[in-house]
């Protein structure tokens, strides 16, 4: 890699690359989907309303992005960009692995409650804040 060539996000953290790069993170206003291709086909996971990514290049009518949480790369409508506003993202702290252990056991009642339940979707992938 050149000396002042961008790192790819697939590379490093997407935090660590908007930073380098000087590229803006965007804060969701809405819940939003996101999608495996660009033609937006097939979804491949939802955004909540709040959560962070960057944005990397336009493809036909979509956008590949990278979510800041996890790296996790995918398309967004290019008609969900006023859905988005630059924002700066600050990584939550990390779980220490006893604490990690210590909230498995609520994360499994969790799960195994929501096979009772009516289902519906969780978007953000994230179970309630007591966890």
């Amino acid at each position: 890699m050149r000396q002042n060539e961008p790192k790819n996000l697939s590379e490093a953290g997407p935090t660590e690359v908007a930073r380098e790069n000087n590229i803006q993170t965007r804060r969701s206003l809405a819940d939003l989907n996101l999608y495996d291709r660009p033609q937006m086909d097939r979804l491949a996971t939802q955004m909540a309303q709040g959560r962070f990514l960057v944005l990397q290049e336009k493809v036909g009518a979509s956008y590949r992005v990278q979510l800041c949480e996890d790296g996790y790369e995918a398309f967004l409508v290019a008609a969900d960009l006023p859905r988005l506003v630059p924002d700066t993202y600050v990584p939550g702290p990390s779980l220490t692995l006893a604490e990690i252990q210590g909230r498995l056991g609520g994360a499994i009642a969790y799960g195994m409650a929501a096979f009772g339940g009516a289902q519906r979707v969780c978007v953000g992938g994230h179970p309630p804040a007591e966890f």
